[in-house]
């Protein structure tokens, strides 16, 4: 899958399950418009991905560890189960995972495609 293949399918996702806006446009718009973008370089989409409008739709705004992303009724990680410190929503927690990725060299939306 392209880039913007990747793009358009992430933005597809995240307006049905709730319309946002970013860089001027309504989400349906971008979809049109992600069909016809030819990516070059990364940070042409990390303004997109990186929005709130974006990650809070995509990913969604329930609270979960800080440590290992888990939702407050399951426990994956030891450190959540006896920290109190789990108090980042879920976009949040996302959008560090593909800071992460940034940093790591490797691309953002191989990250997002997982969630496909």
């Amino acid at each position: 899958m392209t880039h913007e293949q990747r793009l358009t399918k992430a933005i597809e996702k995240a307006h049905k399950i709730k319309p946002f806006f970013c860089l001027g446009y309504e989400s349906k718009e971008l979809i049109e418009r992600s069909k016809n973008w030819i990516i070059d370089e990364p940070e042409e989409f990390y303004i997109i991905i990186f929005s709130y409008g974006f990650a809070k739709a995509f990913w969604g705004e329930e609270k979960v560890c800080c440590y290992c992303g888990g939702g407050y009724d399951d426990y994956p990680c030891r450190i959540c189960e006896i920290s109190s410190e789990r108090d980042i929503f879920k976009w949040q927690y996302h959008q560090h995972q593909m800071l992460n990725e940034i940093q790591e060299g490797r691309n953002p939306l191989k990250y997002l495609e997982k969630f496909l």
